[in-house]
This record gives C-alpha cells, structure tokens and sequence, in this order.
C-alpha cells in the first residue's frame, strides 16, 4: 500500500472517530481603565495567538463572553488588532472586577481575562507607578520565566502603595507587553497590592502604539489629565519614567540604583518606598518648587 492510500485511510479514520483538532493556544489580555462617574463604561481585551511577541497575531472574528462574578454581562466579537469592546451601564466611584473568555473553548484555548475599570472624582487625586525594579525588585525577562510566589517585590513596596492609596487613586504603567498582563495580575494578587488599573504597552507595527516607552508612557498620562484635574505623582526606576511624570508636571520619584542619564529638573532621588513614604509625609504635594497644585 503507498503512502497515499495510507494518508487516505488514516484521514477517514480520523473523521470516523469524530476527531477534532485541539484547541489552537492563544492569550486575551484585559484592557483595564479609570473612568468619571460620568462616563459610559466599556469593557475592552485584546486576543491574539501563543507565540514570542514580535511573532503574535491578532485574532480576529472571535467570540467572547463576559462576567461581572459568575453572572454573564453578554457577548462581543474581537475586530481590529484582535479588541473586542463591550458597553455596560454607568458604575458607582470604586474599583470593579470583571471577566471575559472565548465563547468557542474548543477552538481557543486561553486564561480568562481579567479586566479592573476603576470609577473616581475628577478631583481625586492620582498617584503613578511603574511595576519592574519599581514594585517588582525583577525585570521583565526575568519575571516572565519565575514562579510567582519566587518573584520579590521591591523592599516596602506593599505598604508604599498602600500608603498612597490612604489619599490617591493608584495607577500603575508599565512599558511592559501585554504578554505579561495575566501573570502580572496574579503577582499583584498574590503579594495583595492595592487593586487599581494597569496599563500594559502593546508591542507592534502600525497598532498606533509608540515604540518608544517613555513617548507611550507619556501619551497614557496626557490623555488620564485630560479626563482627571489632580494627577500628581509618579514613581519609577528609568529616566523615561520621570521624564514623562516631569513632561506633565507630576511630582517625580526616582527609585532606580543606577543613573543611565541625567534626571529632569525638579526629579526626587529616592532609594526605598519607605523614604518616599516619609518625604511626601514631610513635603505635601505643593510644598514644593515644580511641584503640582494639590
């Protein structure tokens, strides 16, 4: 029998049995938010396929569904660069949880979405922060590849956000992919950070998404000043992290070890969330020359 007639037959057997191919691996990645009470709610995710991240791509046409708890909110398609946007009510000032899956788990295989929209004052005050070397005492590459429960955090870096949080709404803004958004929700729940939106950069071409970290960085903070009259502090371990908290008039905590460039004017250098803690105790927003109004 030649190898034809043996693919023949093996392709009858396997439609025969009713075999199916296995679900193709892919990734949803949550699109946290803050909003104005004001504001009709929208719950957005991103799918794309497993792969390294200059490899991924976009899913498109795809089902999915979405949860406040076990209840199910509706459903959406994924469009354009794989985001599947989906409007719900009004919501209450708080941080709300909620999650989405592919509706078709026989043809996708993924982790649910998690997706934080977070609803404040546009008076409440915002305090920024970025996650690798910042909270994380791990860079990117390394984190992606450890346990989670082997990830350290930053000495204090727990209960310096905490203590922000006894006065701010917490943002964290990360140049890391969105690669790392399920993992990196797990870490912050594991180590039981302050709930709060993150926003992860989206690594492509023609996504409209700056290649550069601190113009990405940069961008998410003049669009959140837009909506929100009280952004006051940022804290980070790059010179592109304060240059962009610098660049919108924030209050600047430098945490980092080494100085690869010099630091905009006005720049805290600060070596642990507990002196960062301590200063802004002893130096309130607007005590300060370059510093924003409170």
């Amino acid at each position: 029998m030649n190898i034809i007639k043996i693919g023949f037959l093996l392709l009858l057997l396997s439609i025969g049995s009713g075999a199916i191919a296995a679900p193709k691996k892919s990734l949803l990645h949550g699109q946290d938010s803050l909003n104005l009470p004001t504001d009709k709610i929208f719950l957005r995710l991103k799918a794309e396929r497993a792969g390294l991240i200059i490899f991924r791509r976009d899913i498109r046409n795809a089902k999915v569904e979405y949860f406040s708890g076990p209840d199910k909110l509706g459903e959406g398609t994924t469009g354009k660069n794989g985001v599947s946007v989906f409007p719900i009510k009004e919501l209450p000032i708080g941080t709300h949880q909620f999650t989405a899956q592919f509706k078709n788990k026989k043809k996708f295989s993924a982790l649910p979405a998690k997706i934080t929209v977070t609803v404040i004052s546009a008076n409440r005050p915002v305090a920024i922060s970025d996650i690798d070397h910042t909270i994380s005492n791990m860079g990117a590459k390394d984190f992606l590849f450890r346990p989670i429960e082997e990830i350290p955090t930053l000495p204090n870096a727990v209960e310096g956000i905490e203590s922000l949080a006894l006065n701010h709404q917490v943002v964290y803004l990360t140049a890391r992919d969105d690669t790392f958004t399920s993992k990196t929700d797990r870490w912050m729940e594991y180590n039981q950070f302050v709930a709060g939106p993150v926003y992860f950069w989206d690594f492509g071409f023609g996504n409209g998404v700056p290649g550069n970290h601190g113009e990405y960085k940069s961008g998410v903070i003049a669009r959140m000043k837009k909506k929100f009259n009280k952004v006051l502090i940022g804290v980070g371990d790059k010179p592109h992290d304060v240059a962009a908290y610098r660049e919108h008039g924030l209050r600047a905590y430098y945490i980092g070890k080494n100085l690869e460039e010099p630091l905009p004017s006005g720049t805290i250098i600060i070596k642990s969330w507990d002196a960062i803690t301590a200063h802004l105790k002893k130096n309130p927003i607007g005590s300060l020359a370059g510093d924003p109004t409170p």
